[in-house]
């Protein structure tokens, strides 16, 4: 019976240094903390093109080229953002984007969507301020300073993005907050980089020639078919010969009167 005390304070002490030590483990390990949410987009770029409808042309080359993805990125970079100008649908039916889209390389698609796109965020705005700018494109970073640039300028509030082939202009605006703006133009840019210089419109063909006012001397004097007006009197030699018969046709008549009426008295005596 002696050993009851220490059998009791044993059984007691072990739950207590559990408990101490699953306390002491718990304060000792890290706590867990869920990992952090990545940003949100704040731009999504395919989404705001594929709402608004009419740019499915447009949604295929971003998707061909695997531009969709670069664009995102920028959008992304919230303190410099990217500007995009998206045609129409009907704009690739029209001419030149038609006839000059058949033929283009696959790297040549990548810039021509890349063309259409500004590595900074300007908001409409912005645009509405510019005259006769000189800017360079998404493109141009890939291929060099100096290319792959159009002008943008206003146009008593219609904004113009002219690259020597067309002439497009902003109809809508998709979306207009930082980082991303995306405009809708009705024509494809279509860079000179690509497709070089448009050839100039032929020239106007000239009217024809009038004909001479002036009637051939053969037709002078001659009456005009169906006129019973007279012939107009001839000038000249010919004038002059028809005169000189007319005169001796005279003296003929005369000079035969005379021989008929001396004939007439001599017989009657």
């Amino acid at each position: 019976m002696a050993c009851f005390p220490f059998c009791v304070l044993f059984l007691l002490s072990v739950p207590s240094v559990a408990l101490l030590y699953g306390v002491v483990c718990e304060a000792s390990s890290p706590t867990s903390s869920p990992a952090p949410s990545p940003n949100p987009i704040s731009c999504d770029i395919v989404h705001i093109i594929q709402s608004a409808g009419q740019f499915s042309d447009f949604l295929q080359l971003l998707s061909e080229t695997g531009d969709a993805d670069k664009f995102q990125a920028q959008a992304n970079k919230t303190h410099v953002g990217i500007t995009i100008f998206v045609p129409i649908d009907k704009a690739f039916t029209r001419w030149p984007a038609s006839t000059l889209l058949k033929n283009v390389t696959q790297e040549q698609k990548v810039r021509l969507c890349e063309y259409h796109a500004l590595r900074k965020w300007y908001p409409l705005a912005s645009l509405q301020q510019t005259e006769d700018n000189i800017t360079s494109t998404y493109a141009t970073s890939s291929a060099g300073e100096g290319r792959f640039t159009f002008n943008v300028t206003d146009d008593n509030g219609s904004i113009e993005i002219k690259t020597g082939w067309v002439t497009a202009s902003i109809i809508s605006t998709l979306h207009n907050e930082a980082p991303c703006s995306i405009f809708a133009v009705d024509g494809v840019l279509m860079p000179q980089d690509i497709f070089g210089l448009p050839t100039p419109p032929p020239p106007e063909p000239s009217p024809p020639a009038s004909p001479p006012s002036s009637t051939p001397s053969s037709l002078i004097g001659s009456p005009s078919p169906g006129s019973s007006s007279p012939p107009a009197l001839s000038i000249g030699p010919a004038g002059q010969r028809n005169s000189a018969a007319s005169e001796c046709y005279s003296e003929g008549l005369l000079v035969s009167f005379l021989l008929l009426c001396f004939c007439h008295l001599r017989y009657s005596y």
